[in-house]
């Protein structure tokens, strides 16, 4: 009953500013189209202060998020979600960092302009 309600979707553990308050500096993204997609990849120029990964997408007014591991650097996104009436297009992505102690880099939005 707990996964199929509260635990169902990730969720970032709550950060400890008394161990660190220092957040990681916002990676580089890079956005390509690729056959029914948009592969988004980043970088980051201090590596070893990342622990996870979040990419958040809009999709139509819609938001949501996945949570990856430090050594995923990439990822493919569907153009649009939903069918019928419902189908939305990606609009948004944005992609932060976070480091072992729960602190988030800034986050800057990306644009998806498709055609």
């Amino acid at each position: 009953t707990l996964l199929k309600s509260v635990y169902k979707k990730q969720a970032l553990i709550p950060a400890s500013p008394w161990l660190d308050k220092q957040s990681p500096t916002s990676p580089v993204v890079t956005t390509s189209l690729q056959n029914d997609g948009w592969k988004i990849s980043w970088t980051h120029q201090e590596e070893k202060d990342v622990f996870l990964w979040v990419v958040y997408s809009q999709y139509g007014s819609n938001w949501t998020y996945k949570i990856l591991n430090q050594n995923t650097h990439s990822l493919l996104l569907s153009s649009t979600t939903g069918v019928g009436a419902n189908l939305q297009k990606l609009k948004s992505i944005i992609i932060s960092a976070v480091d072992r102690t729960g602190n988030e880099s800034e986050k800057r939005l990306v644009e998806i302009i498709q055609r």
